[in-house]
């Protein structure tokens, strides 16, 4: 017996299954098992098989409901590339993922603005430092170098101071002088003089001044005042009540102006000076009264062409009159009665003295 025949099985049966198998119709029903299972998605890799889904027994009166554990039908997948197509819309860009604030209570970031939202990965921006300029390849200073610290530390400013009003009266010791304006020193500077030109003395109180020139701007009783004004073909001078009211016109100069005016004592005479005839010269205009002027204008001042008279001012009695002139080849200080009679050189100061005032 050959080794084949010894592993032959002798049951009748098995040989006439194994006869079955190996017969044509067999092999057919084999194929078309195979091809079924094929089919069907049977056969399949052991991944791919889906876990067997025990269906629910439904009774006769049940309407058929969909399971939704049901195994679809798998077909297999093949990693084509889909063809490119070309096409004339352009394409979006698509913009970088922004961050999502956390809605969870843990999160307190204070959220960015909703119009510029923040970029994922980038850099927190700082607000820019407030830099120390360096000179000199300085890298820091003592505080106790003062003069070094305050090329970097500005001091604070100190604030202006309140101005204090200016007194109404002057001091009675200063009743009589004359206060003027002269660069006899070198730079200009306020002086007092007597009226006979003794006692000369530098002003430090500037405030004196100032009320004097006030004072003479004004009627003697505070009352009117006198401005300046646009006359027929040149600048007249006017006068009105400080509370209100219609100026009148005192002066008629013509082609020329008035200016530097002082009233007198009484109320009813103001001079002034004037350019109406040429060179500058002084006038006096004499009124009724502030309310209804009826003015009179005499010349006070006679010299020639060249000469310039200026910036009158009364005695306290109204008796005479200060002013400047360089008839002398320099500014300087001169009187004269007020009828324009008598004119002296007051002073004969090495330096030009001007805008003279009589303090009353």
């Amino acid at each position: 017996m050959s080794r084949f025949e010894s592993n032959k099985p002798d049951d009748p049966g098995a040989r006439r299954l194994i006869a079955a198998f190996l017969s044509p119709k067999g092999i057919l029903g084999l194929a078309l098992a195979l091809l079924l299972a094929l089919a069907s998605g049977v056969w399949a890799s052991p991944q791919q098989v889906a876990p067997r889904q025990t269906v629910p027994t439904r009774t006769p009166t049940e309407a058929p409901q969909p399971t939704a554990t049901s195994t679809p039908t798998r077909t297999p997948v093949r990693n084509t590339p889909a063809p490119i197509v070309p096409t004339d819309t352009p394409i979006a860009a698509t913009p970088l993922a922004t961050e999502t604030p956390d809605a969870s209570p843990q999160n307190t970031d204070t959220p960015y603005p909703a119009d510029t939202p923040r970029q994922v990965g980038e850099a927190t921006r700082l607000p820019p430092l407030e830099t120390t300029p360096v000179s000199d390849g300085l890298l820091y200073v003592l505080l106790q170098d003062k003069e070094t610290l305050a090329r970097f530390v500005p001091p604070t400013p100190t604030p202006s101071p309140t101005p204090t009003p200016l007194p109404a009266q002057l001091p009675t010791e200063l009743s009589g002088k004359i206060a003027f304006q002269s660069n006899y020193l070198g730079r200009t500077r306020l002086f007092l003089v007597d009226p006979d030109g003794g006692n000369l003395a530098l002003l430090v109180a500037s405030w004196v001044y100032d009320v004097a020139v006030a004072q003479d701007r004004l009627s003697p009783d505070g009352r009117y005042y006198v401005k300046q004004g646009q006359g027929n073909n040149g600048i007249d001078l006017f006068v009105g009540p400080v509370g209100g009211g219609e100026a009148k016109r005192l002066t008629f100069v013509g082609q020329g102006k008035a200016w530097d005016w002082a009233w007198a004592p009484d109320g009813r005479h103001i001079a002034f000076t004037s350019n109406q005839e040429g060179d500058d010269d002084i006038f006096v205009v004499q009124i009724w009264t502030p309310d209804d002027p009826l003015p009179r204008t005499t010349k006070l001042t006679v010299d020639g062409s060249w000469e310039s008279d200026k910036h009158p001012s009364y005695s306290p009695d109204g008796s005479q009159i200060v002013f400047y002139s360089n008839r002398s080849g320099r500014d300087q200080l001169w009187i004269m009665n007020a009828d324009g009679s008598n004119p002296r050189q007051l002073l004969a100061l090495d330096g030009d003295c001007w805008n003279p005032v009589w303090l009353k």
